[in-house]
């Protein structure tokens, strides 16, 4: 972050005014830092504010635009006299459904390309309790740099604990929905449902395709996970086979044009029952990725992520190329809960490593031909600067070119699992190096919102969900947060 000011407080046992006079636009999100780099959010209210400090990790949280006076009460506490203001380096904007309700869970998935979101919320009930929707956001709707909901997704064939929205992917002028409790294919056996731009009139999402396996069965869970880049669509049924997981594969015109028809399906050549292979996909180009977080391959779980390339064992076949596990693995890490892709960098999620504490977190990143040509070998581990146990950092993960973002669902700072996120850049810090930007959090964070519980980023825009955010419109409805520069 940019600082902009620092002065030095006097503290002692009088009370000790400390006026900043520079000026601080309205609505500019401000911190509050000592030293020590312990770290309050404060936002949006405008006005001349005192804020109470003893000792300054107690500074309230809320914003504080205009100008800030800093009333300084200590008695006998010995407290950092160096504080700092500084002007965070992201517009943050904050998204709602316009039909938000109790237990919505809106942003328990995310996905942004360009300037088009779309979020999902399986929570909804307009065609039955838990039968969900996914909402979809245009940038600069409703004005500059504002983020308006446009449309809102519904399966055509919904009904009760359907949990349309489970997860949610978009590429271009096509959108995919996962809806893992569809029961078509019999109870629990899951389904995706394709949505196109302009389908069924200018501007509106329509629906375009309903996708089942083609070998679906109950309690599947097919669509649990969806991705999707161009004209290939990923769906996770990690449940599949007494849960060793597979992942179906759809081409556009695989029989017919605009038909998106199954191509194949994928495994894991060494799965035994309760890997769940599938939880996580990514698709860029002709590489895809599969997270495996159960996966025993070392006798004590610690979880593998599996890299297959197009055209591998033969035309328009899916190989795998790799099998990857963390260089540190541990025990029950669920390395692989999350994963993402872009080019030739690959991250994978271990929200329970403990580096920093029991299920503090990280996150890997692995390199195409690092270690030799056609490899695809680890580079790093990323865990966050303040990392402690329980964040659950690498919750989720996303990655665009240079910038990854790492969900941090049981991060504290606003609250005991209100959530964060963290930005990297490569060559942050030095060649090669992938070093920590920010720190991202909810400018209304509280205890329990899991903020970073998904997460999803393009060309500088990150988009952080928010499953249990409580508001106005009710408990968990849930919320989605854009930041960009």
């Amino acid at each position: 972050p940019k600082i902009i000011d620092t002065f030095d407080a006097a503290f002692g046992k009088n009370a000790q005014v400390l006026e900043w006079i520079d000026p601080i636009d309205a609505y500019e999100t401000v911190w509050f830092s000592n030293d020590n780099l312990d770290q309050v959010l404060c936002n949006n209210e405008v006005g001349k504010l005192d804020l109470s400090v003893h000792p300054p990790s107690i500074v309230p949280s809320g914003s504080y635009s205009g100008y800030v006076t800093v009333l300084a009460e200590l008695a006998d506490a010995v407290c950092p006299n160096d504080f700092v203001f500084i002007e965070d380096l992201f517009t943050e904007v904050k998204v709602i459904a316009s039909d938000a309700d109790d237990a919505l869970f809106m942003g328990e998935k995310v996905s942004i390309d360009g300037d088009t979101a779309i979020v999902g919320g399986r929570g909804d009930d307009e065609l039955g309790s838990f039968a969900g929707a996914a909402y979809i956001f245009e940038r600069n709707e409703g004005g500059p740099d504002a983020w308006g909901e446009t449309n809102k997704l519904l399966a055509s064939d919904g009904e009760p604990f359907d949990n349309f929205g489970t997860d949610v992917a978009i590429s271009g002028d096509i959108a995919v929905v996962g809806a893992s409790g569809e029961d078509e294919g019999g109870t629990t056996a899951g389904a995706a449902y394709v949505f196109g731009r302009n389908v069924g009139g200018p501007d509106n999402w329509g629906q375009i395709k309903k996708l089942l396996a083609s070998d679906i069965e109950a309690f599947d869970n097919f669509g649990r996970r969806v991705a999707i880049d161009g004209d290939t669509i990923l769906v996770g049924s990690p449940s599949e086979d007494n849960n060793r997981g597979a992942v179906y594969i759809y081409n556009k015109d695989e029989g017919g044009a605009d038909n998106w028809g199954e191509v194949t399906k994928i495994t894991d050549p060494d799965a035994t029952p309760d890997e769940a292979f599938g939880f996580s996909v990514a698709i860029d180009g002709d590489t895809v990725v599969v997270g495996n977080y159960n996966d025993d391959i070392t006798g004590f779980v610690p979880g593998s992520a599996l890299i297959f390339e197009r055209n591998e064992g033969g035309p328009d076949n899916w190989g795998v190329v790799r099998k990857r596990t963390a260089s540190n693995a541990g025990s029950s890490d669920n390395f692989g809960f999350s994963v993402s892709i872009s080019g030739d960098t690959v991250v994978v999620g271990a929200r329970f490593e403990d580096d920093n504490g029991s299920n503090a977190g990280a996150a890997y990143i692995f390199e195409r031909n690092e270690g030799g040509p056609g490899n695809w070998g680890e580079v790093t581990i990323l865990r966050a600067s303040d990392g402690e146990q329980r964040d659950n950092f690498g919750s989720a993960v996303a990655i665009s070119g240079d910038t990854v973002l790492v969900g941090s669902r049981g991060d504290d700072d606003g609250g005991d699992s209100a959530g964060s996120a963290y930005l990297f850049g490569r060559n942050e810090g030095g060649p090669g190096n992938w070093g920590e930007i920010d720190k991202l959090l909810a400018s209304d964070a509280e205890e329990g919102d899991a903020f970073g519980a998904s997460v999803a980023i393009d060309n500088g825009t990150a988009l952080i969900g928010a499953q249990s955010e409580d508001n106005a419109f009710g408990d968990g409805a849930g919320a989605a947060y854009f930041f960009f520069e």
